[in-house]
């Protein structure tokens, strides 16, 4: 048993890590998707050309050397103001989210305080510690979940602050809602909702006849995700609200997300063909149409975009063949990469 929980805790990790490497990507798109999300997240009004934005360190040290690190910290500066801000993704309900938030704030207030005060643009003997504004986007469904993380300080003089940071359900979110709310960067995590209940398919005590017949269900659940999320995503373009870079990032994290279910929950080589036709029949025109409307020739866009593709799958398996020279086993070399167990059997070979 023992064995089996270090086994969960080294896959935990690895699917941590994964989605933090998502959300970097999503939050990184270009400036205008990213004020249009922070908008959308944070009921603000930024005007693109108006504001400036930087990312924030995300990593905090202790007196006693320990190491805490949040998600996404973002500032944006105006002519008159700066304004902070604090996102931390989780897909599991956990007591302590409250807890963990206030330290991240409070670290990240007193990195601001020490820092004004650095720069002699407040008085030392008087302090002010702002917390940015928080928020935390729970991807899986839960009905444990509130609308609000709260917490009570209970001061020594008896005086009680409340302390509250802001939840977005992200799984009651639709395309057509989160395009309404012009949060286009998070079209891709849709695909991610199936999840949960593929997990759940794929630990219960069901006989595997019946555990096959409910997965085939959510992968074609999981295909009408898919193809909503494209066809919007096409109409976005269409309308030049999304510019072909940050389609391609997003149609990278799309097949990332996918690639992940696929390899673990369901036979990937039956789905794949299916998705790339999806993929291909709704983007390829599209992108053949602003080649020629840019003046280039056509396919040369369209090239640029599948050769970043086939050399993304290229580096995979340079990352994958160095995997196997220093002896990783084969079950983690797939979570990794995404490769099949036959591919990288073969790769082995």
């Amino acid at each position: 048993m023992n064995e089996k929980r270090k086994a969960r805790s080294k896959q935990n990790k690895q699917e941590r890590i994964k989605l933090d490497q998502i959300m970097r990507v999503l939050f990184k798109l270009s400036k205008n998707l990213t004020i249009e999300l922070i908008n959308g997240l944070f009921n603000e009004t930024f005007y693109g050309p108006e504001v400036k934005i930087r990312y924030g360190n995300s990593e905090f040290i202790s007196d006693e050397y320990d190491r805490i690190i949040g998600d996404m910290f973002i500032t944006v500066e105006s002519k008159h103001k700066t304004f902070h801000f604090h996102i931390e993704f989780q897909t599991l309900n956990d007591e302590t989210m409250v807890i963990r938030m206030f330290r991240y704030g409070f670290e990240k207030a007193l990195e601001h305080a020490t820092s004004l005060e650095a720069n002699n643009k407040v008085p030392r003997e008087k302090k002010v510690f702002l917390f940015p504004k928080q928020l935390v986007i729970f991807l899986e469904e839960n009905e444990a979940v509130d609308d609000t993380l709260s917490l009570i300080l209970r001061l020594s003089n008896g005086h009680e602050l409340t302390y509250d940071v802001d939840v977005m359900k992200y799984w009651k979110h639709t395309p057509e809602s989160l395009r309404h709310q012009r949060m286009y960067a998070l079209l891709p995590l849709l695909v991610f909702q199936s999840r949960k209940r593929m997990r759940t398919i794929s630990t219960s005590n069901r006989p595997e006849t019946e555990k096959r017949q409910l997965m085939a269900a959510q992968f074609e659940q999981l295909k009408r995700t898919i193809q909503q999320t494209l066809e919007v995503l096409g109409e976005l373009h269409d309308t030049h609200q999304i510019k072909v870079g940050d389609l391609e990032r997003i149609l990278r994290v799309i097949q990332n997300i996918t690639d992940y279910l696929y390899n673990r929950y369901g036979q990937y080589k039956e789905m794949e063909e299916e998705i790339n036709h999806m993929r291909k029949s709704i983007f390829d025109p599209k992108i053949r149409k602003e080649a020629k409307l840019e003046g280039k020739k056509e396919g040369k866009l369209e090239g640029k975009l599948e050769g970043k593709l086939e050399g993304k799958k290229e580096g995979k398996e340079e990352v994958a063949k160095r995997m196997l020279l220093k002896g990783l086993d084969i079950p983690s070399i797939v979570e990794f990469t995404g490769f099949t167990k036959e591919e990288v059997e073969q790769l082995q070979q």
